[in-house]
């Protein structure tokens, strides 16, 4: 039987990590252009991935380094500060690797039985949000909401850039360890509160 979400929980939880999170100072950001900005194509914002994101390509020497910065040019999507879904706000394509986050900060909540999990995501994860945010059909309901908790910007690791840069496996190796930490730091998350003992959470 499908059970109404816990908001009152998850708000309180959400409220809890904002506490958390002190925004930053003014003038902090600096001024002008992204350090990885690339002229817009056809309307479309690009960014160099290995320019913003510099370990991406710590396995390379210098000239291989240099030949990949030439090709890692991806799309990027700007959010505001506020909730969102991902069916609406993110790209939904074939071939679709994942986004990295360039800056800013995401929240993301998963409530299973009504035990909410938090988990911020920052500049340098690799995420790959799932589609329905909620299964109301599911054996267990599970329901997943995000935020923004600041504005951000992720590039848009799609089909064609892996073809890009299938050349260079270090960085694709990088990115995939990247989504593997996110996705495993999330299961541990949801095994942790699904223990129905505070002492053992």
């Amino acid at each position: 039987m499908f059970r109404r979400k816990n908001t009152r929980g998850l708000a309180a939880a959400v409220l809890f990590a904002l506490t958390l999170l002190s925004p930053l100072p003014a003038g902090a950001q600096g001024k002008g252009a992204p350090s990885g900005y690339v002229p817009s194509r056809n309307g479309r914002q690009l960014v160099n991935v290995l320019r913003e994101d510099p370990d991406l390509g710590q396995h390379l020497g210098s000239a291989q380094a240099e030949a990949a910065t030439g090709c890692a040019v991806a799309r990027v999507v700007c959010l505001p500060k506020a909730p969102f879904l991902p069916h609406e706000k993110l790209p939904r394509e074939h071939g679709l690797f994942g986004l990295l986050v360039l800056d800013g900060l995401l929240l993301r909540s998963i409530t299973v039985a009504d035990r909410p999990s938090l988990e911020v995501l920052g500049p340098g994860d690799v995420v790959r949000p799932s589609y329905p945010e909620a299964d109301p059909h599911g054996v267990v309901l599970v329901w997943v909401g995000w935020w923004a908790l600041s504005p951000a910007r992720l590039a848009v690791l799609d089909a064609g850039f892996i073809r890009r840069m299938s050349g260079y496996p270090e960085v694709i190796a990088e990115l995939a360890g990247r989504l593997s930490r996110v996705s495993a730091g999330g299961s541990l998350r949801l095994s942790i509160v699904q223990q129905p003992r505070a002492p053992v959470r």
